[in-house]
Formats: structure tokens, C-alpha cells, sequence
């Protein structure tokens, strides 16, 4: 029979009686029982439990012990166990002790059990431990409850019996078994964690990292997180996911996930991951990220004007406009044909026709002025386009222009080819016009002027002369170019002698007062 089918009370009577004149032993194997004079089944020879009874001693006293098993007196097949203990004799007047020992033989619950003891006529109960819940008229009964799996009551009665004669007690168990199953509640709950790099470019890639975690007691199956990006982010990989795929999670259990973004404009972004599991389970978290980026701007400054020649100081001032720091700064001013380098400040350094600037990194809101110096060779207007370029930064260009104008050196000289000469003979002089300078020479006047001791005769050079009395005028040059000359060959013929001055004028549109130059001949 199985325990768990036993019908709700069980009452079995276990006698046994208390000789006053001798005792009389049913079952005799003398078995020693414990300390405690409960005794040990196990140690009898009983085959089955109930009713059965044997004797043992201890202190030179013999007891009674006997037992019954509930409900069918097999231990085998019965929930509980009586065992009582008694003297198997004790003098008149004198207090005898019982002890009852109640055994749960289950792995379940025993409840409501009641213990019930009916006395005979020659038996006084005096003090009981515990007390009985209940006596009156030769009945005592004790409620004690619930009986654990494999768990023990004791009872222990004092008494006493005013004749000789046999006295029993009869004693007997009723219960109710209890089955019990334990279900253990558990709770789900996700716990997520995302995690990404708070600023960065759009040159720059963005790493995160997503983290799953089951931080309930239930096992969650079939664990999935979604992110989302808003406008302006993406997956720098054009083949993942934005819905990952984390399993089934026991309790604990974590997974995570790493993000790799690039962004498409500068803003503040957020990204919102969720997770969800197939029991409904949910959990999310946002992470935001500042995308910045540097914006250069430049401008030029430089003089207007310039003489060939002479060294022009070109500025250029780079500003960093945008919020963050531009890396990897570099300007480069190609040079034209004709104009030559002289020296660069902030490092500047001069190769294969263009200065080149590395700058470096320049912070946001911050200008740098690097300047260069150079000389032109030629006239005209020029203009130099400088260009700056950073990390993540567009390039930006600027073109400063400068007039070069050259000037004009012009230089007379006048000679003769013989001096002295005698009265009559002819003389020869030269005259050179020689533009030095850096400008053409326009409109050259030249007039030369004789004395009265001497004649013109005739004269060869860049332009025909005419004479005019003692002033022969020489027809204009139109223009004379840096480095050319104009000359010319007047011959003359001594008159008479004297000290003679040949004077000679030069007039030119960049002349602003005539030039005049004399060579001294002496006739004789």
C-alpha cells in the first residue's frame, strides 16, 4: 500500500500493562535499548511493528518496550511509529515513568496528529511532558500537530497506582498525511547595457558596445536586441545587423555585442538599444554621441603694390571655425614662374615651386598667421592662391595680388673720342642713354649744344638729329627697356680755339627734371 493513499485517521491500540506482583514478558530476546530507554526497533527481532512488545534492562531495572506500526502494522508500508516504554514493575504508592515516542516514517508531512492514552482504575497520572491538551475520566489526549518527514515526538507521563494488581494503559495515534510538491517561483528580467564613444568626427569611427544580461532567476530563451540609429549614424559595415541574435540565457548569463558607426554629419546623436526574450521579458538603454568636426577658413594679406625687386611679405591667417580640433594641418602657396623665395616664418619650408606649411593641429576657435617673403623679377600683377587642408576638415582657399611695377634708371653719358684737337680738324662725340632700371624708359628727349667755336657736321645713332643753329635735337625714342641703350654719334668741327663744353639734355616720361651731362674738349 502506499503511503500517500492512507485514508485520513488511522487509530491503532497499543496495550501494555504493569504487573505489581511480577512481570510477564511477551517476545524475549532482551535487547538492550539506548540512553534514553526509548529503545531501537531496528535492534529487536520483531519482523513487523504491531502490536509487538519485548523486555530489556537497564540499571538493574527491567522495562517494557513495544511498538505499532499506522496504519497496517508493516514498516514497511506505514507512516508512523508508536513506541512506548513502561516499567514491568513498581512498588505500590510509588511514581513510575512512560515514554512515548511518536516516528514520522515519510518523506512527507505528517498533520493533526493526536496522541489518545485510557488508564484503568489503579493508575494516577501526575505531571506529563508535555502536558496533555486534554484528561478527564481515565482519557488523555495530546494534539501535537505536524510531524516533519522522518521527524519524532516524545511524551513522558509520571504516575502512580494506589494497589497491587496489573494496571495498562492503552494507548492510540489517529493522523492525516499531508503530500506537498514545492513549484519554485522565479522572476525574468534582462538587464541591458550600451556603451559608445561620446564625441567623435565624421572622419572618425564610432565603436560601441551592446550587453545583454539575464539578471533574473528564470532561464530566458530566444534573446534578441535591436538598435536604433537615428539620422545621421549608420553601421559602418554594410552587411550587419542591426538586430542581434543573443540566444538563450540562463540566469547571470550575459553576451555582448560590439557596434562599429560612422557618421554622416556633425550633431548630437542618440542610440537606443532594446532586448526583448520569447516570454516577453524586456529591457533598454540609449547612449548618445557628439559628432564634431573642424572648419578652417583663411584669408590673405599682402601689399598692394610693389617695385620689382623688392621683398613682398605675404601673410595668411588660418582660423579653425568649426568645434573640433583640426589635425594634421597643412598650407601650400605654389610660387609662379619669376618670383623667388626668400624666407618663411612658422616653419615654412620652400620646395619644387611651392611653400608648404605643416601645421599641425590646430584647436577649435584658434588662428595661425604663417608669412612668407619673396622678390618678383617681372612687372604685372601677382596673385598667390594659398590652400589649407586638416584631418576632416574641407580644403579652403584664399588669393592675394600685389602689383609689381619696375622703375625706371636711366643713365646719360657723353664723351669725346679725341681731345685735344687742333682748329679745323673734326671732332666725335658719343652719346649714351642706358636704361638701368627695372622699368621701360618712354618718350627719351635728348638734345645736345654746341659752342661757337665749333660746327655740326652730321650725326648717326638710334634716332635722326637735326641741327638747329648750336642745338641739334635728337628725334624721341618711343622706348628704351630695362637693360637697353640708346646711342648716338655727333660730329662737329673745330672753328677756333678754346675750352669747349659739348652739353647734353635728357628728358623721359619717368624723369621728372631734365638730366643733363657736359664733356670738355680742348682745341687749339
Amino acid at each position: 500500500m502506499n503511503p500517500r493513499n492512507i485514508v485520513r485517521f488511522f487509530s491503532v491500540s497499543l496495550v501494555l500493562l504493569l504487573s505489581l506482583t511480577g512481570c510477564q514478558t511477551p517476545g524475549n530476546n532482551g535487547s538492550t535499548r539506548d540512553s534514553n530507554g526509548q529503545g531501537n526497533p531496528a535492534q529487536n527481532s520483531l519482523k513487523t511493528y504491531g502490536p509487538a512488545s519485548t523486555t530489556f534492562e537497564r540499571d538493574g531495572i527491567t522495562y517494557i518496550t513495544g511498538s505499532v506500526a499506522y496504519p497496517t502494522g508493516v514498516l514497511s508500508s506505514s507512516a508512523l511509529l508508536l513506541e512506548k516504554v513502561v516499567p514491568a514493575e513498581a512498588m505500590v504508592g510509588e511514581t513510575y515513568q512512560l515514554s512515548y515516542t511518536l516516528r514520522n516514517l515519510l518523506d512527507i508531512p505528517l498533520r493533526d496528529v493526536v496522541l489518545t492514552d485510557v488508564v484503568g482504575e489503579n493508575f494516577r497520572l501526575g505531571d506529563a511532558a508535555p502536558a496533555a491538551d486534554y484528561a478527564e475520566g481515565g482519557t488523555a489526549t495530546w494534539f501535537l500537530g505536524e510531524l516533519p518527514p522522518g521527524g519524532t515526538r516524545n511524551v513522558i507521563i509520571k504516575a502512580s497506582s494506589p494497589g497491587e494488581g496489573l494496571v495498562g494503559t492503552t494507548s492510540s495515534v489517529v493522523f492525516t498525511p499531508a503530500y506537498r510538491e514545492q513549484t519554485r517561483i522565479v522572476r525574468g528580467k534582462l538587464s541591458l547595457e550600451l556603451e559608445v564613444l561620446p564625441a567623435a568626427t565624421p572622419c572618425d569611427t564610432i565603436t560601441g558596445r551592446v550587453t545583454v544580461t539575464n539578471s533574473g532567476t528564470a532561464r530566458l530563451t530566444s534573446v534578441s536586441v535591436q538598435n536604433r540609429l537615428p539620422d545621421g549614424l549608420q553601421l559602418a559595415d554594410s552587411q550587419a545587423d542591426l538586430v542581434l541574435d543573443a540566444g538563450n540565457l540562463q540566469p547571470e548569463e550575459s553576451r555582448s555585442f560590439d557596434l562599429v558607426l560612422n557618421a554622416t554629419r556633425q550633431g548630437k546623436f542618440q542610440i537606443r538599444s532594446e532586448a526583448v526574450s520569447a516570454q516577453g521579458i524586456d529591457a533598454a538603454d540609449s547612449a548618445t554621441v557628439l559628432i564634431r568636426a573642424p572648419e578652417l577658413s583663411i584669408s590673405g594679406q599682402a601689399p598692394s603694390e610693389r617695385f620689382i625687386g623688392q621683398a613682398l611679405t605675404v601673410c595668411m591667417q588660418i582660423r579653425n571655425s568649426g568645434d573640433a580640433v583640426s589635425t594634421s594641418t597643412v598650407l601650400n602657396l605654389p610660387l609662379p614662374e619669376g618670383v623667388s623665395f626668400q624666407s618663411a616664418t612658422m616653419g615654412g619650408i620652400y620646395s619644387n615651386g611651392v611653400v608648404t606649411w605643416n601645421l599641425g593641429s590646430i584647436p577649435a576657435g584658434n588662428t595661425v598667421e604663417p608669412c612668407v617673403t619673396l622678390t618678383a623679377r617681372n612687372a604685372g600683377n601677382l596673385k598667390l592662391t594659398g590652400t589649407v587642408q586638416g584631418n576632416c576638415a574641407s580644403p579652403a582657399s584664399t588669393t592675394t595680388s600685389t602689383l609689381f611695377s619696375g622703375i625706371p634708371a636711366i643713365m646719360l653719358e657723353v664723351f669725346d673720342l679725341k681731345d685735344p684737337i687742333q682748329v679745323g680738324s673734326d671732332q666725335t662725340y658719343q652719346i649714351v642713354v642706358t636704361n638701368q632700371g627695372s622699368a621701360p624708359a618712354t618718350n627719351v628727349r635728348v638734345t645736345a649744344q654746341i659752342e661757337a667755336e665749333q660746327s655740326f657736321i652730321s650725326s648717326t645713332g638710334t634716332t635722326r638729329a637735326r641741327a638747329s643753329g648750336q642745338t641739334i635735337v635728337m628725334r624721341v625714342v618711343p622706348s628704351i627697356a630695362p637693360g637697353d641703350k640708346a646711342s648716338w654719334q655727333i660730329a662737329v668741327r673745330a672753328l677756333a680755339p678754346g675750352d669747349i663744353r659739348f652739353s647734353v639734355q635728357m628728358e623721359s616720361d619717368q624723369v621728372g627734371r631734365p638730366v643733363r651731362e657736359t664733356e670738355a674738349t680742348n682745341q687749339y
